[in-house]
């Protein structure tokens, strides 16, 4: 008995199951041979190097034609982003399909903590299991993936 108790007081398992869990729901969202996403103003880089070689953008390849809006501003966080998209991309020798993985994961992955380190310094009366239970129905919601990858990409 002590040693379930153990296990349920243990951040550990339940990072473990969560990660593993999320993993398997991103590698069920793999995208189709030749496809990629795109989606309002954001869109899945291709080419890391050329987009951030030439400063494309979702909205022009070129800056006059946008009007100052097509250049991407190398202090937001796409550049770091998709670096480490394509770093991971480049290690596991991904196709273009099998980044859409890697998209997800990140995105729920990253969630995932981000709301677990919130529920843990602002309701502390919440036990382990509750923080982890509230967190992954975050993650998972449609709502949320939906507004991340539409509205805000």
């Amino acid at each position: 008995m002590q040693k379930i108790k153990k296990i349920y007081n243990s951040n550990f398992f339940f990072y473990f199951i969560s990660i593993i869990i999320l993993i398997l729901i991103s590698i069920i969202q793999i995208f189709p041979d030749n496809y990629f996403f795109a989606s309002g103003d954001a869109s899945q880089i291709v080419s890391f190097k050329t987009w951030f070689f030439n400063n494309n953008s979702a909205w022009s390849d070129s800056s006059i034609e946008a009007g100052g809006l097509g250049i991407h501003n190398t202090y937001l966080f796409e550049v770091p982003y998709y670096f480490l998209i394509n770093s991971f991309s480049e290690l596991l020798k991904l196709n273009i399909g099998h980044q859409s993985a890697l998209h997800h994961f990140f995105f729920y992955f990253f969630s995932y903590l981000s709301i677990t380190y919130y529920l843990r310094s602002s309701f502390n009366f919440l036990n382990l299991f509750e923080q982890h239970v509230i967190a992954f129905s975050y993650v998972i919601n449609i709502v949320v993936y939906y507004v991340y990858f539409y509205t805000w990409g």
